[in-house]
């Protein structure tokens, strides 16, 4: 009888402990999302590309950044905007 009161708990524990766990991440990526400026680590994150590449787009300007102090800066919006405008129903490599 112990053990069966037991397993209950430990199922509902871990259904909270889910439940809890799948709300952080929402909550960071709704964060995340709404923020205006990004960094460069935070820019190759969203668009899964490397620094080189993220260096290579800034040297032609494929994208729109802002250099503060040093430290470069881009729009969330303009990087969204970047995969709006190669985005192809057909699955190929658009540029």
């Amino acid at each position: 009888m112990k053990k069966l009161v037991l397993e209950a708990n430990l199922g509902k524990l871990k259904t909270e402990l889910l439940a809890d766990f799948r709300s952080l991440l929402d909550s960071d990526l709704t964060t995340k999302q709404n923020k205006s400026w990004l960094t460069e680590k935070e820019a190759r994150e969203f668009l899964d590309i490397s620094k080189s590449t993220l260096q290579s787009y800034r040297k032609n300007l494929v994208i729109p950044f802002s250099q503060f102090k040093g430290k470069i800066y881009f729009k969330h919006s303009d990087l969204e905007q970047h995969l709006s405008n190669n985005y192809s129903r057909r699955g190929g490599h658009h540029e």
